[in-house]
């Protein structure tokens, strides 16, 4: 609609569920996305690979909302897994309707960040 043309819109719950990880304000998204990933890493062998798509948010005055590097700095809190980088998928099929115009220029997110981490042998 009008707000999403001029950038202002807010995202759209999939769910009203207050356990809806969605539904959680940033900070604590990425805290229980941490504590997922930590009782996820008792079943990952080591040496073994997480990978995870995530796609960054519209940025606003308050946060950058560069959500893949803040997962980055989160998960990193949790021993023994290491970063080993990212790849970037392009979603081809993604309109580049430029939103926003002509009121204020808003990115289009035509891309998403593969994030791999792998988990290394306790010492």
């Amino acid at each position: 609609g009008e707000r999403k043309k001029r950038g202002q819109g807010d995202a759209t719950p999939f769910t009203l569920d207050p356990a809806d990880l969605g539904n959680l304000g940033y900070r604590d998204f990425l805290a229980e996305l941490r504590a997922i990933f930590g009782a996820a890493l008792a079943h990952l062998r080591p040496r073994g690979y997480l990978v995870m798509f995530t796609k960054d948010m519209q940025p606003t005055r308050e946060h950058h909302n560069m959500l893949h590097a803040d997962i980055v700095a989160e998960l990193l809190q949790l021993p023994d897994l290491t970063f080993r980088g990212y790849r970037i998928w392009h979603d081809q099929s993604q309109n580049l309707y430029p939103f926003g115009y002509p009121y204020a220029f808003v990115a289009n997110q035509v891309h998403q960040f593969i994030l791999i981490f792998r988990k290394e042998q306790a010492a």
